[in-house]
């Protein structure tokens, strides 16, 4: 098999590093993987630096393809600090993608390029390349439009009832509002915390929003609080005075109404 080579200038050093892709973590087939391996060296460009956390620096960029440019993100390893460890969470995440998310890929997840190896000064570095799917959602996700909010409860509902992934980060910043043609969708990503691949989902309640939330069939711990945070459902509980109430409740009817419950909060 002929080897793959990924070169660019990295932003921080600007040394042009050269790597080369590791085939045990191979994209899924498509037509512009095929074009890699036909032309075995390509270029990413026009790379711009995103957010930096403990283990990686994330960068968008442009991969230069014969015939085609696509706009890729660069999650690549630090290369300060133990950078052993950060290669290994690394490559950790390009085995979900490759092992449990096949199916999911340009759908739920973005698309997987490959993960590419090499060194810079001595230092081991890795990088995996992923489709430029968009920018995060806004910080506060019962902010969002409702139709975002049920996109949202879909895609980690595929996520898990397809690829029986239970993330566990289930925050903003892991869900990317993805804009096309057809609209809008969202791209679930960061899969190198402390997810459980063999999820078995029992989640089988309808959500209709403002409807009271259901007391069956919302028995996955991800997706109850999932949808506490989004705030699908309409909650009957309510506080009074320290107290939790149901509004539904006729064994905690106060004789107060519950527009006086209310007024009374608000004081």
């Amino acid at each position: 098999m002929s080897l793959i080579y990924l070169q660019f200038t990295n932003p921080g050093s600007h040394q042009t590093i050269q790597l080369v892709q590791n085939n045990d973590f191979p994209p899924r087939a498509s037509s512009v993987t095929r074009n890699l391996q036909r032309h075995q060296t390509f270029t990413l460009t026009q790379i711009t630096p995103i957010v930096q956390t403990l283990s990686n620096d994330l960068y968008r960029g442009t991969l230069a393809v014969p015939g085609k440019d696509i706009p890729i993100v660069v999650k690549q390893s630090r290369i300060e600090g133990d950078v052993l460890e950060f290669v290994s969470q690394l490559k950790g995440e390009a085995m979900v993608y490759c092992r449990d998310l096949q199916s999911c890929q340009g759908e739920v997840v973005p698309l997987f390029y490959g993960l590419y190896e090499g060194n810079i000064e001595g230092r081991p570095l890795a990088c995996i390349l992923l489709e430029d799917c968009g920018d995060p959602c806004d910080d506060d996700l019962k902010n969002l439009d409702m139709s975002i909010k049920l996109t949202i409860f879909e895609q980690f509902i595929a996520l898990h009832k397809r690829a029986h992934i239970f993330h566990n980060e289930t925050i903003s910043s892991h869900m990317l509002l993805h804009q096309s043609p057809n609209g809008h969708s969202i791209r679930i990503i960061s899969f190198s915390g402390g997810i459980r691949s063999d999820h078995q989902c029992e989640w089988s309640a309808h959500l209709v929003p403002g409807e009271n939330r259901p007391k069956e069939g919302v028995s996955c711990g991800e997706l109850f609080f999932l949808e506490k945070d989004l705030e699908i459902w309409h909650n009957p509980f309510f506080n009074y005075k320290g107290y939790i109430l149901c509004e539904n409740d006729g064994e905690v009817n106060l004789t107060l109404q519950k527009s006086e419950i209310d007024a009374s909060m608000a004081m």
